[in-house]
């Protein structure tokens, strides 16, 4: 029952920030501070967002969504993905709050505008209960909502429609709303974008049909335990989700911090493959490759050296060719496609090929950790935390709570760097902080604190210090929250930094625990006492009841009996 009511607050608690953001969305649209901010970006990773967003909404209806994209669309766009993707989102959303049953489908194509522009045309249909003529004109205007009477318990402001049209006003655009009342609806708009790569998007629908049947059978496709690769990357996080990433493929790695360490390493060891971070302090991957290739004492020369990069920009593979490498990976990186890189450039004598999930399988899981533990754990998880995405970076729980410690390590030092550069007025340094942020929180789900770090990077990297100035404070806070939410997570991991698998104990138990340890120690029987700690400790013990647990411990270490007494007589 408590779950139960807890459940009801988080849901009522997103239906209240759902309306803050509209409300503060339109307080800005009417101030006239709502500002369109074109960025590069890759159309693929917007529509797979989206998708994941809405995709798990459509099963709590037992609503099919369907999906029809061009797969010659030219997939890096220049133009406000962010507020593209608000728009989206927001059409999705009714089509799901207003249609009971059938299916409703998302639809992007696309036409050549001309040699630099093409026009995106959306489109989203809706076998919901419709809209009468007379009433569509009314969708646009602020806090009405229409057919109220059949409408009541549909949650909803009557801003959602009025924000979407007023940024696609922003945008050069405006939502085109054709709708018969009883049958379905289609809303649907164009707008105009930069073209930046001209390479296809791709068959979008059967990836992601592959993703959703392919979750949670994954496997390695191959081992090479005599395989050794140099993995080098500035951030711990990563060295620990590679490792996580590969550890059934029992490759060896070893693990640098910078590229002079590297430069030392490829000296005295010889690897397979090197994977080099582009973005670095002190030598960077490209300067690093290029002092590599120089080296008359590198016994590495002939080994494929990969990019990696959370930048994937158009161009990057030729950029990274002309550099000398053999490839480049995006970060966070994803476990197959890392796979299927190292399984194309390893000496084919180290590879054996996994043919099954049976075969050969080591299990990706903690094998301590229950069904109910993991559902236990994932009560702490921040609502914030994409714990989908999370477990996609990271490979298996294991590996992400190995990351989150990691993360959490060094938070303080990151936020003092980033202080410290931004003080300064250093933006080189600042952009390469804010640039391994951005890629760290990514993996850990953490999507608003990414999206600040990456969009304060491109600010640095433009040199634009006012609006580094103007966005600086915003970052830290949302940081500073992100700790707040990951602390509380970390108060439910072991002291070895596991997850728990502990049955959580209850204050009833917890409390006759207590009535028994004051009965106990009245009568001098510590031994006795000492059975009951070592009971307790076999439990996970709430937040609301660590403090007085701890303070127990203490006093039993110390065999403080007045203490005791007097702290136990008030159960």
């Amino acid at each position: 029952q408590i779950a139960e009511y807890a459940n009801n607050i988080k849901t009522a608690s997103n239906t209240l920030l759902s309306i803050i953001n509209d409300v503060l969305d339109f307080s800005k649209i009417e101030s006239g501070k709502m500002e369109i901010v074109p960025i590069e970006y890759e159309l693929y990773g917007m529509i797979n967002d989206l998708t994941t967003m809405i995709e798990d909404r459509a099963r709590k209806k037992n609503l099919e969504f369907k999906l029809n994209i061009n797969k010659d669309i030219p997939h890096i766009l220049f133009g406000d993905e962010l507020r593209i993707k608000q728009c989206i989102l927001n059409i999705l959303t009714n089509a799901v709050k207003y249609t009971e049953k059938g299916y409703f489908s998302l639809s992007i194509n696309y036409r050549i505008e001309d040699n630099h522009n093409i026009i995106l045309i959306i489109k989203v249909t809706d076998t919901g209960q419709g809209i009468k003529q007379e009433d569509i004109e009314r969708l646009f205007v602020p806090f009405e909502r229409i057919d109220e009477a059949r409408n009541r318990t549909v949650e909803g402001t009557g801003l959602g429609m009025s924000i979407v049209q007023n940024l696609l006003y922003k945008m050069d655009s405006k939502l085109e709303v054709k709708s018969e009342y009883g049958k379905g609806s289609t809303f649907s708009f164009r707008i105009k974008q930069e073209v930046i790569s001209w390479e296809p998007i791709g068959n979008f629908e059967d990836e992601f049909k592959k993703s959703m049947t392919e979750t949670g059978s994954y496997h390695e496709l191959f081992q090479a335990p005599d395989a050794k690769i140099l993995f080098v990357d500035d951030t711990d996080m990563n060295h620990t989700v590679i490792k996580g990433l590969l550890k059934n493929t029992r490759i060896k790695i070893d693990s640098l911090m910078s590229g002079e360490e590297a430069l030392e390493a490829v000296k005295k060891t010889k690897y397979d493959i090197i994977f080099l971070d582009h973005r670095m302090p002190g030598l960077d991957g490209v300067e690093t490759l290029k002092a590599m290739n120089e080296m008359e004492d590198n016994i590495n020369k002939a080994v494929p050296c990969i990019a990696l990069t959370a930048n994937v920009v158009s161009g990057a593979k030729e950029k990274y060719l002309s550099c000398g490498f053999a490839d480049y990976m995006s970060k966070p990186v994803d476990s197959r496609k890392l796979e299927e890189m190292i399984l194309a450039l390893l000496p084919k004598e180290k590879i054996f090929i996994i043919k099954s999930n049976n075969e050969n399988k080591d299990n990706m899981s903690d094998p301590n950790l229950t069904d109910k533990a993991f559902n236990d754990f994932l009560k702490y998880v921040p609502s914030d935390m994409d714990m989908n995405m999370a477990l996609k970076n990271c490979g298996d729980i294991k590996t992400f709570t190995q990351v989150l410690v990691d993360f959490r390590k060094s938070a303080e030092n990151r936020i003092e760097e980033i202080e410290d550069f931004y003080n300064e007025k250093n933006l080189s340094d600042y952009g390469i902080r804010v640039h391994a942020l951005k890629s760290t929180a990514r993996i850990l789900g953490e999507k608003e604190l990414s999206q600040r770090a990456e969009e304060l990077e491109n600010f640095a990297n433009n040199n634009d210090y006012q609006s580094v100035e103007k966005n600086h404070k915003a970052l830290i806070k949302c940081f500073n929250s992100t700790l707040i939410g990951i602390d509380f997570l970390m108060s439910h991991f072991d002291s070895d930094d596991t997850m728990r698998s502990k049955e959580i104990i209850t204050e009833k138990r917890f409390r006759e625990a207590e009535k028994g340890l004051y009965n106990l120690i009245e009568n001098y029987d510590f031994d006795g006492a000492d059975g009951i700690m070592e009971m307790l400790s076999e439990y996970d013990i709430p937040l609301s009841l660590k403090d007085r647990y701890n303070k127990i411990k203490k006093m039993m270490a110390s065999v403080d009996r007045d203490g005791l007494m007097e702290l136990l007589s008030d159960n």
